[in-house]
């Protein structure tokens, strides 16, 4: 017994001695004192990067000497304080003079000629050598650093759902929408049997629509239109006082209870019970040529509620602002964060001013 209580309180002791002694170098650093000095090759966007990185986290101890250039006719000219020491080919001479720590590689695409140079010069120096990528600028949704074995791998661009990830959101999406289409199957009769009786046509309409990965489905809504209502306009988004809309069909749509059915599509893996609001193929085509970034939205399911919606960026809104908040939620995924959106949006999402 006593050699276990030694084993305790030897390792709650380790584990106390390494967290005060890390806790006083970190405010050591953070006051000047163990500082390690870094020079950056890339005085651009990269570069300015890092050094603003490393001026928000002064507990590493690391101070930024000077950058490098490839403009000669900079050197001299300062970047936040931070002076030009050199051009790429001065390094040499740099390295005579100063007392460098770190060498931070941090090219732009159009000067990875220079890389091999560098590397040839700081590679006979004590300086640690650490390389930012120039594609790190094209670094887009769930960007990172993979490895494929030994081999450094850098993902620019990826989906944000795969592996475990992917099965925990199905099986949410399984679990609460069962749940939600028990809850709400007195209301999906009730509201079939208004339809039937206020209006001719089928109860359920179809609707193509794109999803995850630019996969077309059908959508399903209660039918708030009369029946050809889009024969003489088009794919048209509605209006306020659109007068297509059936006696019901208003109510339904500001509610958002022509949504419910779409749990069906959720519970056949079409959409997700949380994510970007899918889009008409039509419209997809004409967004993607309008905002670049549009098509990633498409990364991760769609939802019956998203993020952009619950934030009030629904309906005739900025299209702008639904894809900012769409790659917002890509970006930053978790169960809680679903549970969040569904919370927001029994509390002040179904009502909208927009929705039309």
């Amino acid at each position: 017994m006593a050699f276990f209580y030694f084993l305790v309180i030897s390792f709650l002791g380790l584990i106390s001695v390494r967290f005060f002694a890390r806790k006083t170098l970190m405010m050591l650093r953070s006051r000047g004192y163990n500082q390690r000095f870094a020079l950056i090759a890339g005085a651009g966007k990269l570069g300015q990067k890092i050094l603003q990185n490393i001026e928000h986290y002064p507990e590493m101890g690391i101070q930024v000497i000077g950058f490098l250039t490839r403009h000669g006719e900079e050197v001299g000219k300062k970047i936040r304080d931070i002076p030009i020491l050199g051009a790429y080919e001065d390094i040499d001479r740099i390295l005579g003079e100063r007392k460098i720590d770190i060498f931070f590689i941090a090219l732009s695409i159009n000067e990875y000629h220079y890389f091999e140079g560098l590397i040839k010069n700081i590679r006979g120096d004590l300086s640690e050598i650490k390389v930012v990528p120039g594609s790190y600028e094209f670094l887009g949704l769930r960007g990172g650093m993979d490895a494929l074995g030994d081999l450094p791998i850098m993902s620019l661009q990826g989906s944000p759902l795969y592996g475990w990830d992917s099965v925990f959101k199905r099986s949410f999406d399984l679990m609460v929408g069962t749940l939600i289409l028990i809850a709400t199957f007195p209301i999906l009769l009730g509201i079939s049997l208004a339809i039937k009786l206020t209006s001719s046509g089928p109860i359920i309409y179809r609707q193509d629509r794109i999803g995850m990965d630019g996969h077309r489905f059908q959508m399903l809504k209660f039918r708030t239109m009369k029946v050809g209502a889009e024969k003489e306009t088009g794919p048209v988004w509605a209006k306020e006082n659109d007068h297509r809309r059936t006696k019901i069909g208003s109510f339904l749509r500001r509610t958002s209870l022509d949504e419910l059915p779409q749990l069906f599509n959720v519970l056949k893996g079409e959409m997700s019970l949380v994510g970007p609001r899918p889009e008409r193929p039509d419209f997809v085509k004409e967004f993607t040529n309008r905002i670049p970034l549009y098509m990633l939205r498409h990364k991760t399911k769609a939802g019956m509620t998203g993020w952009a919606q619950v934030n009030g960026w629904r309906g005739s809104t900025s299209l702008e602002k639904r894809i900012e908040h769409d790659l917002y939620y890509i970006q930053n995924w978790s169960i809680g964060f679903d549970l969040r959106i569904l919370l927001m949006t029994l509390w002040r999402g179904f009502f909208s001013k927009s929705a039309y």
